[in-house]
């Protein structure tokens, strides 16, 4: 059965076994393999349906089973990306900057750093959509660098959810360190240097890091990347302050933006 048509009973039917975290595994693996990269509604509803379980395993445990097939999920995003259709690139954004909090560690690093941002940057930074870019770069400016961020301002240190991720294994191994928010950062900051576009934290000097090679017409998009990333770096800097300032008053913090991206039957996707 086609997985657009999946009813919501059928999905919070799936929802109320998580009970038993360790079930998720299956659940996501058996929708992925439903869905045909190309049908974009289908997809459109497996991201969704994704979204809804992680959701409901982080309400009942905080973190991911430590059996869940991190390779299977990483292949989608690949697959995703390179079927270069809107709707399905910007939906499997969505799905990351929702849940980027969950992934820690090692996992963290194969997903958001070598593949979102080492494989990934320029093909999405210069994607041809303005609704894929401004997707992109919200997810690098308050989910990764936002991470960075907090590694470097003094009234962070010692706070348990600095580095943005929703809980901290047992194996000391598995935890997401400073030093990797600091990789992320470097790759994101040399990319956006070579292109010419402002950096995210002025202050802050990066090691060099290698800029991936690329195919030349993307140039075309640079202005458009560069504005985007210009008009969003605004928002984002007002976003950290109050966050900072939420944060030395003792109060909540300000959740992240919501991120929009077009419902599965969009048509209007714009060139720039």
């Amino acid at each position: 059965k086609n997985v657009a048509t999946w009813s919501d009973a059928m999905v919070h039917c799936v929802g109320a076994f998580l009970i038993n975290e360790y079930l998720l595994s299956g659940f996501v693996k058996i929708v992925l393999d439903c869905t045909n990269v190309y049908d974009q509604p289908a997809v459109h509803s497996s991201l969704m349906y994704v979204d809804f379980w992680i959701q409901t395993v982080m309400h009942y445990t905080r973190m991911l089973p430590d059996n869940f097939e991190y390779e299977i999920f990483g292949q989608c995003v690949e697959r995703i990306v390179e079927s270069d259709l809107v709707l399905n690139i910007s939906k499997c954004i969505w799905l990351l900057y929702r849940n980027a909090g969950v992934f820690y560690g090692q996992h963290r690093k194969f997903i958001l750093h070598h593949m979102v941002v080492g494989r990934f940057f320029i093909p999405l930074f210069l994607h041809w959509s303005h609704v894929v870019r401004r997707a992109y770069i919200r997810l690098i400016l308050y989910q990764l660098c936002e991470t960075y961020r907090r590694c470097i301002t003094p009234i962070w240190r010692g706070v348990p959810y600095a580095l943005g991720v929703s809980s901290r294994p047992a194996n000391p191994s598995q935890v997401y360190t400073a030093q990797h928010a600091a990789d992320v950062y470097r790759d994101i900051a040399a990319c956006i240097s070579a292109l010419g576009c402002p950096p995210v934290f002025p202050d802050v000097t990066p090691a060099e890091a290698p800029v991936p090679q690329f195919d030349s017409r993307l140039l075309a998009y640079v202005p458009y990347a560069k504005q985007e990333l210009i008009n969003n770096l605004e928002q984002y800097r007002k976003w950290a302050r109050d966050a900072d300032a939420a944060l030395e008053a003792g109060e909540s913090l300000p959740p992240i933006p919501e991120l929009e991206v077009p419902a599965k039957n969009a048509l209007d996707l714009g060139e720039t």
